[in-house]
């Protein structure tokens, strides 16, 4: 009996969490009182490519498309993946 309720637990903090990460990334700015972990395995649906992405492959894209000035990117400039670098750093 602990056991299910152990695990309700655990998929009430994921889901939480993931909420959390959703409501983030999902275009809103971040607040200070925020406290939102993110996780280079954790997915959220990237608003510019309209695909489920993990946040590793968005840093990537992210990180590459700026760094390298590549204008003609989705990923250049991206305000969704400045959070997500943003939220990851806070990590």
């Amino acid at each position: 009996m602990q056991n299910i309720s152990s695990r309700i637990g655990a998929n009430a903090a994921q889901n939480d969490r993931e909420f959390h990460i959703s409501y983030l990334i999902q275009g809103f700015s971040m607040h200070a009182e925020v406290k939102t972990q993110v996780a280079e395995q954790d997915s959220f649906l990237c608003k510019a490519l309209q695909t489920g992405l993990r946040v590793e492959s968005c840093l990537s894209n992210y990180v590459e498309a700026n760094a390298l000035a590549l204008r003609n990117s989705v990923c250049f400039k991206c305000n969704q993946g400045a959070e997500v670098r943003a939220a990851y750093a806070n990590s």
